[in-house]
């Protein structure tokens, strides 16, 4: 007889809406990826639509199973537009956003998964999105960008637990960063000559 594991069982449960997943926290500004968005040579930008990619199954949106455990995204149970509030939480932090902006970015959440690899001790997250930048109609940057971590896990359920939802949540300050500091993306949204 095959074994469905606990967590893909909780995910098939959370998706028909008859377990409540546990919600994440709220995405929080970090000082290294602030500080590299103001040391570029910037533009404003705003922050445009923002979704789960074409063909990705809508549980890649919905939840993320960390350490055998369900959960959902804070920001309107979905973890594109998680990511999307990310970008503008940090913008924010750095002035570098302005909802009027003819400079859009926007994009597309391509991979978020979560799961083991080596042995039962090691963990591991991926998180993967396709941005583009626009300015009115033209597009300045389209670029697939995606972030990763491993970490040792504990056999104690919840130090486990708590360290998980740690590094996954890290794990979007690291796509941000590769995103903000990308010298293309920067090129794209770099502030026009004055002549």
């Amino acid at each position: 007889m095959r074994r469905i594991s606990a967590g893909v069982l909780l995910g098939a449960l959370a998706l028909a809406g008859c377990v409540a997943a546990p919600v994440l926290s709220s995405y929080q500004p970090g000082a290294a990826t602030v500080t590299a968005i103001k040391a570029a040579p910037l533009g404003m930008i705003a922050v445009g639509e923002f979704a789960l990619a074409a063909g990705v199954k809508p549980k890649a949106d919905l939840v993320i199973a960390l350490q055998g455990a369900i959960y959902a995204s804070p920001v309107a149970n979905s973890f594109s537009q998680y990511l999307r509030e990310a970008i503008i939480v940090e913008l924010t932090a750095a002035k570098k956003y302005a909802p009027d902006s003819a400079l859009v970015l926007t994009g597309q959440l391509v991979r978020n998964a979560g799961g083991r690899l080596f042995s039962i001790s090691s963990a591991s997250a991926v998180t993967e999105a396709r941005f583009q930048v626009r300015r009115d109609s033209e597009v300045l940057f389209d670029k697939q960008i995606s972030a990763d971590v491993v970490w040792k896990s504990s056999f104690a359920a919840d130090i486990a637990g708590v360290e998980a939802t740690s590094q996954y949540l890290n794990l979007y300050g690291r796509l941000l960063a590769k995103l903000f500091t990308d010298p293309e993306f920067q090129r794209a949204c770099s502030v026009p000559d004055a002549g």
